[in-house]
C-alpha cells in the first residue's frame, strides 16, 4: 500500500513523518525531529507504517521561537517523558508550534497538564481540553450540530410550525 502524508513509518531502524508526496516520480519525503530528511520510494517494501497520523488524538501548542524537544506528563507523584516520535509526534517536524498528535495508548484524559520544554529551554504548559480528540471525532460532533436538511419540499413547512 502506498504511503500517505501523515504516516508514520520506521525506515532503517528509525521514525519518520511522511510529510509530503511527489505524485508524479511516486516518491515521499520522510522527515524527523532534527530536521533530517530522506526521499524514498512511495512503495519501498522495507518501509513500514505505524501509525496514521490523523487517527490519533491531537493539541495545539503556541508558536514558539524553537522547536519541541521533550513533552511530560504528571499522573499522581510520577513525572514521565513521553518518546518521540512514539508518543506524541508533531505535524510538521520543522515548525516550533502547531498541532501535536499523541498516541491513543498514552490515554490522555481532560485536566491532565502536560509540559512541553522547547530547544531554547521554554516552556510550555498544555492543557489536555474537554474537546481533545482525534479529527474524525471533530468532524463527527460538528456534522451533528448542524440542522437536517430537508427531505422533500413540504419538510420546511413542518419545521417551521416547531419554531411558532
Amino acid at each position: 500500500m502506498p504511503l500517505q502524508i501523515g504516516d508514520l513509518v520506521e525506515f532503517e531502524g528509525a521514525r519518520w513523518l511522511v510529510s509530503q508526496q511527489h505524485r508524479g516520480v511516486r516518491t515521499v519525503i520522510l522527515r524527523q525531529l532534527d530536521g533530517k530528511s530522506l526521499e524514498i520510494a512511495n512503495d519501498l517494501a522495507t518501509c513500514k507504517v505505524i501509525a496514521h497520523l490523523p487517527n490519533w488524538p491531537f493539541l495545539t501548542l503556541p508558536n514558539k521561537t524553537s522547536p519541541l524537544t521533550e513533552i511530560t506528563i504528571t499522573r499522581g507523584q510520577k513525572t514521565s517523558v513521553l518518546k518521540p516520535m512514539h508518543a506524541w509526534v508533531p505535524a510538521e517536524p520543522l515548525h516550533n508550534g502547531g498541532c501535536v498528535y499523541f498516541n491513543p495508548k498514552l490515554d490522555l484524559r481532560p485536566g491532565e497538564v502536560l509540559a512541553a520544554k522547547h530547544a531554547n529551554g521554554s516552556m510550555t504548559r498544555v492543557n489536555v481540553t474537554k474537546t481533545f480528540g482525534t479529527l474524525r471525532r471533530k468532524v463527527a460532533i460538528e456534522e451533528a450540530k448542524k440542522p437536517s436538511v430537508p427531505q422533500t419540499r413540504y419538510d420546511h413547512l413542518l419545521m417551521e410550525d416547531d419554531d411558532a
